[in-house]
């Protein structure tokens, strides 16, 4: 039995190779949908980078530890975790990107029924990947894209590095 999800023509769908809406700017399509598919090159193209200075992240990928906290008992998941303030000032445009303490990290159970609930202490993101020349223009060009959408003066980002590993059957993403 197939089954066919009909969605809205200008929704990006969630498959590899789809189409994104002609003509929809990042901002257009965060602000309809509430969620946004970019290439990779739309990304890094607003956050005013190369799309090859990016690469060099490519090997931090493979020193990831593995998820303690997995409550299914599964050994799929490896990643790293770290914080940071962005700070956006309308006087210069400019802004500002300060990793903070490591903390571990939670979320509500009402937000991840399985994992949430708990402290959960992730290994910190690692200097290579955090002084990386595209790390902080995609964390601050992120940001003004999401300020287009809720003007702030500040965000507090929690940012992930992972590795969801498909071999064993099914990949299970995080929420």
């Amino acid at each position: 039995m197939t089954t066919t999800i009909n969605t809205p023509h200008h929704f990006d769908t969630l498959s590899f190779g789809a189409p994104l809406p002609q003509g929809w700017d990042m901002a257009r399509r965060l602000r309809h949908q509430g969620f946004c598919l970019a290439s990779a090159e739309e990304l890094t193209a607003h956050a005013i980078i190369a799309v090859e200075s990016c690469q060099a992240a490519v090997r931090l990928w493979d020193d990831l530890p593995a998820d303690q906290y997995l409550k299914d008992g599964g050994h799929y998941r490896s990643r790293r975790h770290g914080s940071f303030i962005q700070t956006l000032s309308p006087l210069t445009n400019q802004p500002a990107l300060t990793e903070v303490p490591y903390r571990p990290h939670w979320q509500p159970t009402a937000y991840n029924a399985l994992h949430g609930g708990m402290l959960r202490h992730f290994e910190a993101l690692t200097p290579a990947l955090c002084q990386l020349a595209c790390w902080n223009p995609l964390l601050t060009g992120l940001g003004q894209l999401f300020a287009q959408i809720k003007p702030t003066q500040q965000w507090f980002i929690e940012a992930h590095q992972f590795r969801i590993d498909t071999q064993g059957g099914v990949g299970r993403p995080t929420p």
